[in-house]
């Protein structure tokens, strides 16, 4: 279906809701039918109209609501009614359902809501005023033009009619010939967790944004977008893993060291390949080769190479480093320590300090590990998680959460002073 046919089904739509609502609200106001009979006729008549893009949900409460209201004030004539409903619709979106997911109800509406449903008085149906005689009787708006009407009802909400044009001039600018599915108009940008299909579009309007955010890929979880009016793009495009833990002096000086950290994998713990160093931030480069415990073949460079198949990417932060980069750097913590003041980092004050890592892959590592060993004592880990997540723009998205459990370990396996922590689930 066209874009054109799409907007033509809405509009068709909404005038046969319009014509629907017009001759029921005469049939109640002739005392022909109760008000249970109308509502009944209501869902009966929503549920025989082309409804794929006008959604039973978002007109049926507010429908309801507005025959009530005109049960007060009834003789609004065709172009008033049509410009309510659509500006109720469009302006309480968000509150289509009431709190906790309840469906929408009469008191739901605020004072001027209700005083925008009943109109002008003196419109007298077919014989009455335009919506644009009424808009003059304010005496703000004398003298003024249809064309500052139609600028006003703009600054307000977009009707559908003041859409399509800006929708099909996009299209036809960018070359593009898309099977719109749905259109949905609310007042904030959609994300990853947006629910839609391909080719559905979300019309993002409000005092601040005007964007045209057209779906491109969807799953299961997550989807893509592109703002047809700009070059944004939002997509799930980053996995990551988030290791994050706390330290506090054991022994020794200032606020203790770390070193020897290291990531297990399938074939045991990976080891340090490359490091850009950094006193409080800096990266590095794993290689998941199980020689963690023995390796020292790693280098300090400015630039990381490019990750092979079996080697991970990765960043690592924290506060607090004791400020000498010559010597005392957090990425040093990655480094084999073998006795010399270069191959652990140093915290500078003996307070509880923060760690946080990033590894930029999809894979679970399945453990952490450290030793208690540095050139000015060391430090205990406590509080050790990690979070399997997606980085979206500067949103990060928790798909999974893991905390680390102490582990008994052998000796003669791992050495004096070493400790690690096996990764599980949380429930």
């Amino acid at each position: 279906m066209s874009l054109e046919q799409v907007i033509n089904t809405q509009n068709e739509s909404l005038n046969q809701i319009i014509s629907s609502l017009q001759e029921l609200v005469l049939s109640y106001k002739n005392g022909n039918l109760s008000l249970e009979d109308v509502k009944k006729l209501i869902n009966e008549t929503i549920e025989n109209i082309s409804n794929d893009y006008i959604k039973e949900s978002e007109l049926k409460e507010k429908l309801e609501a507005l025959l009530e209201e005109l049960g007060i004030n009834a003789n609004i004539n065709k172009e008033s009614l049509k410009e309510v409903v659509l500006k109720v619709v469009l302006e309480n979106q968000a509150s289509l359902k009431g709190e906790k997911g309840d469906a929408f109800t009469y008191e739901d509406f605020t004072e001027e809501q209700l005083e925008n449903l009943k109109g002008q008085d003196g419109a007298k149906g077919d014989d009455g005023k335009s919506a644009y005689e009424l808009w003059l009787e304010n005496e703000e708006n004398t003298g003024k033009s249809q064309d500052e009407f139609l600028e006003s009802l703009k600054a307000q909400t977009p009707t559908k009619e003041e859409i399509k044009p800006i929708i099909e001039e996009t299209l036809e600018d960018m070359k593009l010939n898309l099977g719109i599915n749905g259109i949905k108009v609310s007042n904030s940008i959609p994300t990853p967790k947006t629910k839609a299909n391909v080719n559905d579009l979300i019309i993002t309007y409000n005092e601040n944004v005007k964007q045209l955010w057209l779906c491109v890929a969807s799953d299961d979880k997550y989807t893509s977008w592109i703002n047809l009016l700009g070059n944004e793009n939002i997509t799930a495009q980053e996995e990551l893993i988030i290791i994050s833990f706390d330290t506090n002096l054991n022994s020794g000086q200032y606020g203790g060291c770390l070193s020897d950290l290291r990531f297990g994998f399938e074939n045991s713990l990976a080891s340090t390949t490359q490091i850009i160093k950094g006193l409080n931030e800096g990266s590095f480069l794993i290689t998941k080769d199980g020689m963690g415990l023995k390796s020292k073949n790693y280098t300090e460079v400015s630039v990381l190479s490019k990750p092979s198949k079996n080697q991970i990417e990765g960043n690592i932060k924290t506060s607090g480093i004791y400020n000498d980069p010559a010597w005392h750097n957090i990425t040093n913590a990655l480094k084999k320590y073998d006795g010399n003041a270069n191959e652990c980092c140093l915290w500078a004050s003996n307070i509880k300090n923060s760690v946080s890592i990033e590894l930029f892959t999809n894979e679970i590592p399945m453990s952490l590990f450290y030793r208690q060993a540095g050139y000015y004592g060391n430090v205990n880990l406590s509080n050790i998680k990690m979070q399997k997540a997606l980085r979206v723009q500067n949103e990060i998205i928790v798909e999974r959460s893991f905390i680390g459990i102490k582990k008994e370990i052998d000796k003669t396996t791992y050495g004096d002073n070493a400790f690690l922590f096996e990764f599980e689930e949380e429930k």
